[in-house]
């Protein structure tokens, strides 16, 4: 179903959901907040969100923002988004057996939609809680917090986007259907991507599991979903640029299927900001805005300074590192993701002069003609660089702190 379908259907539905709506808080009621139960392997190397609970190879989310049903006896007695704290609307605390049924597609506070599919045919695959519940005594208020999907594909994915929708700026946009399929290959050959507007998470045979169970995974190919919508998707050559040094290929990448590039790899410019881009959206999704120290948990095998091959996860500094291509395999016109994931981390999260995503988009858009860029266009720091001066006004302390940053990351060629 296209994106504009989506968003009438949700709009049809919210009318609907005010036939059911429930009364306001009174004596005796109940509400119900699901959770999303999750499993990643890249979780615990420094980040801050979506971690295991303490000896356990799970925990749990509040599904915020989630399509939501709650039956009571077989009859609809409420439906709707729940509540950024995940939860429904109070309901009468009447005995009875309620059936809650959790979709998981999110009303995004931006007023996009994000929603998670097996696969791109657009089956729900919903989750279900049943309680035969006693009436609730007056004055009491009872909740209940249903556990959902636990070592599940779909929940895990729902639960890492749940995470970016709580981020108060998130790069989402109004109206925007951002669709994700949790249990299908990239139709382009390698195991994910994103691809003709859809987030595809394909099996990966090393770890024997759904790509899915990767949040960074999940979080950076949902970064360029993001992108896509807000300013377009410049061009890109994972070719142009190889290096032949050791710290700047993906030889040392297991699956032959995910060696067209790595946050290592010399590429050409806009590619590297491309997937840069992707990665910094993940990195900010698990790390706290204050941190000094964000780690983004990357998903496949780093040749790192010590020339040592590491396996998968592996803890990426994304706060005030730079320089790779620099100081291992320097070029012009070209970059590495590594560089650009740190420099976008950096200007948007640390300054008075930082850049939010609105900001991104507008420097983007400027650089490729005033709209969204096209896979015909190179955003050469050059072209970028201009932008800024041209936003901002090349002698405004926001235009010398990108000029700046691109210097220090070494992201300026």
């Amino acid at each position: 179903m296209s994106r504009a379908l989506k968003g009438l259907c949700a709009l049809l539905v919210a009318a609907a959901a005010l036939l059911v709506a429930p009364m306001s808080h009174a004596a005796g009621t109940l509400r119900f907040c699901p959770r999303w139960g999750y499993t990643y392997y890249d979780q615990g190397l420094g980040e801050d969100y979506l971690l295991h609970e303490s000896g356990l190879t799970y925990a749990v989310k509040p599904a915020a923002y989630t399509w939501t049903s709650v039956y009571r006896n077989g009859t609809l007695v409420w439906q709707w988004y729940l509540n950024s704290a995940g939860c429904t609307d109070d309901l009468p605390g009447s005995s009875g057996t309620y059936d809650v049924v959790v979709t998981p597609e999110l009303l995004l506070p931006t007023g996009g939609w994000i929603g998670v599919t097996p696969y791109d045919d657009w089956v729900w695959r919903t989750f279900q809680a049943t309680y035969n519940l006693s009436t609730i005594p007056t004055g009491n208020r009872y909740t209940y917090n249903p556990n959902l999907g636990i070592g599940d594909a779909v929940a895990n994915v729902a639960a890492a986007v749940t995470q970016l929708a709580l981020l108060s700026d998130n790069g989402t946009a109004s109206g925007a259907y951002y669709s994700i399929y949790a249990e299908q290959q990239c139709p382009g050959g390698s195991i994910s991507c994103y691809s003709n507007g859809g987030v595809y998470l394909g099996w990966n045979s090393q770890f024997g599991n759904w790509d899915s169970f990767f949040k960074s995974v999940i979080l950076h190919e949902t970064g360029h979903s993001i992108q896509d919508v807000s300013f377009g998707m410049q061009k890109l050559d994972y070719t142009s640029g190889n290096s032949n040094a050791a710290l700047c290929n993906c030889d040392h990448v297991h699956d032959p299927l995910d060696r067209q590039h790595c946050i290592q790899s010399r590429e050409m410019g806009s590619s590297a900001q491309k997937e840069g881009f992707g990665h910094f959206i993940a990195a900010i999704t698990q790390n706290r805005a204050s941190d000094n120290d964000a780690t983004f948990p990357y998903y496949k095998e780093v040749k790192w300074t010590d020339y040592v091959v590491y396996s998968p996860p592996f803890a990426i500094p994304s706060y005030g590192w730079g320089l790779w291509m620099e100081q291992f395999c320097p070029g012009t016109n070209e970059g590495t993701e590594f560089d650009w994931l740190n420099f976008y981390y950096w200007v948007n999260r640390r300054t008075a002069d930082a850049y939010s995503l609105a900001d991104f988009r507008n420097v983007y858009r400027q650089a490729c003609g005033g709209s969204n860029c096209t896979t015909a266009q190179d955003t050469t720091w050059t072209s970028l660089k201009n932008a800024v001066n041209t936003l901002y006004g090349t002698n405004s302390t926001k235009a010398s702190f990108w000029r700046n940053q691109g210097d220090l990351f070494g992201v300026d060629h």
